[in-house]
């Protein structure tokens, strides 16, 4: 088991667009550490990282309805960290507030191994071939002849 987990926190815009901010590591209690920022970002990046370690709870809202009533409730419930769900509780609260995404695999403090490899922000990885396949034009034995173009 692990003690901590690399950490990606991606800016979500309203049309699902996502930008990267910063990039570091989780522990278990949910306590960040940022290693790298991205250009711009450093303000923002500081007062959140600084407000969610300072917190020593967070609230896990679940919205649901009642069976008598059909009428939707709010329920808040209190998470001292290091406490079950206080990750969730984390991660919401950054949706939330920050509009950002904390991305981190879960797996990593119950034993697993890492999925998710540590990431250069705003560096492409040069190996990656994003070019679209070509199309087969190998001809269909017993093909109707077509347009040609």
């Amino acid at each position: 088991m692990a003690d901590q987990a690399p950490l990606r926190i991606v800016y979500v815009f309203g049309d699902g667009d996502e930008s990267d901010m910063a990039l570091g590591t989780i522990t278990r209690d949910g306590m960040i550490d940022i290693t790298r920022v991205a250009p711009g970002q450093e303000t923002a990046v500081e007062t959140m990282v600084a407000e969610l370690n300072g917190a020593e709870r967070m609230f896990l809202r679940d919205a649901h309805t009642n069976a008598e009533t059909g009428r939707a409730a709010m329920t808040k419930q209190a998470i001292l960290r290091g406490g079950p769900g206080f990750l969730d509780a984390l991660c919401q609260t950054v949706q939330r507030f920050y509009k950002a995404d904390l991305r981190f695999d879960r797996t990593v403090f119950e034993g697993g191994e890492q999925l998710i490899p540590d990431q250069d922000i705003g560096q492409e990885d040069a190996a990656e071939d994003d070019t679209p396949p070509q199309p087969d034009m190998t001809p269909l034995p017993d093909a109707k002849p077509g347009i040609d173009i």
